[in-house]
């Protein structure tokens, strides 16, 4: 795994996979071209030479959460009561939504783009969510029906434990400890808590519970590339296929 520049290797791996390697140039590669914006000295002939510099690319990932996967974690999740994460984490799933879409994000200091309380139906029938990432190229709203879904129905009416409906507001997911929206650092580590302690695989990342979903919801008879495409709130269907796993289940 390595670099190269007219040829030659110009950066050594030095245990580092492609994934890491590939993300430091990608990075590097932004922050140069912002100093070429606000005229940083000697930027553009960093961006010059990015540019002729070639580097490995990552095999795309062939890892998905499987269904009995995220039933581990959410139950171990439960006994260590993480109720807010567990929900969390099965909405992600059975939806199969982005994480950012479920905790939400912190941007300039301000809590964004997670699933709230004034979002849930009266009746928890459902759910209302624009999806964050599409929110400029797709900015109609997703109507989630909990219906089909009683775990996580009756997970979100235990969370309220009979709070009036005028006083449900604000995040759904929220540190035990805080009680304070989740940060990205903290969903992923109360993951990676779980994960081992339920003794899921440690290749099973957060990240995978979308392909699972899309992975699993694509086993299903009848379910066409348009019906993932939009499981997976996706503009278009070539980017739901980067999530689809079990390539060899399809073919044979």
């Amino acid at each position: 795994s390595q670099a190269t520049f007219a040829g030659q290797s110009v950066v050594q791996q030095k245990g580092r996979s492609d994934h890491h390697t590939h993300n430091w140039f990608s990075a590097l590669r932004r922050v140069s071209r912002h100093g070429v914006l606000i005229k940083a000295p000697g930027a553009l002939k960093v961006v010059e030479i990015l540019s002729i510099m070639r580097v490995p690319t990552p095999a795309a990932r062939q890892v998905a959460a499987t269904r009995d996967q995220v039933a581990a974690i959410v139950a171990q999740a439960d006994r260590d009561n993480l109720q807010t994460f567990a929900v969390g984490v099965l909405i992600q799933f059975w939806f199969g939504l982005r994480a950012v879409d479920v905790r939400g994000q912190h941007l300039d200091g301000e809590w964004a783009d997670g699933l709230t309380w004034e979002m849930i139906w009266p009746d928890f029938a459902g759910f209302t969510k624009v999806i964050s990432k599409t929110s400029k190229s797709l900015p109609e709203p997703y109507d989630f029906d909990l219906t089909l879904t009683p775990d996580i129905r009756q997970r979100l009416i235990d969370l309220c434990d009979g709070i009036p409906l005028h006083e449900r507001s604000g995040p759904i997911t929220v540190s035990h400890k805080t009680r304070k929206p989740f940060t990205t650092y903290g969903w992923t580590q109360a993951w990676a808590r779980c994960r081992k302690r339920s003794g899921v695989p440690k290749e099973i990342k957060l990240m995978d519970t979308r392909a699972g979903a899309l992975t699993d919801a694509s086993s299903i008879e009848g379910v066409t590339q348009i019906m993932l495409r939009n499981a997976g709130q996706h503009k278009d269907a070539a980017t739901t296929g980067r999530y689809l796993r079990e390539r060899s289940r399809d073919a044979n």
